[in-house]
């Protein structure tokens, strides 16, 4: 589980400027996919620049143990 949710996070980071070109909404729906399928408990990640936030994007568990799922602002 953790692999793919890695990979999937270590790829949008080395590459910024071809995350910035995908469809936010597609990155989206790729992690929603990850977490409705239960290959990982949660999944967050946001587009920024030095001065604001661009999107954000938060699904899933903060507390497995006692099932809170994520909630607010990144």
């Amino acid at each position: 589980m953790k692999t793919t949710f890695i990979a999937i996070l270590t790829t949008l980071t080395l590459n910024s400027s071809n995350a910035q070109e995908m469809n936010k909404k597609e990155i989206d729906g790729i992690l929603t996919k990850q977490v409705e399928d239960n290959k990982t408990p949660s999944a967050q990640y946001a587009i920024f620049n030095a001065d604001t936030i661009i999107h954000q994007f938060r699904l899933g568990y903060a507390d497995i143990k006692n099932n809170r799922k994520s909630k607010g602002s990144l």
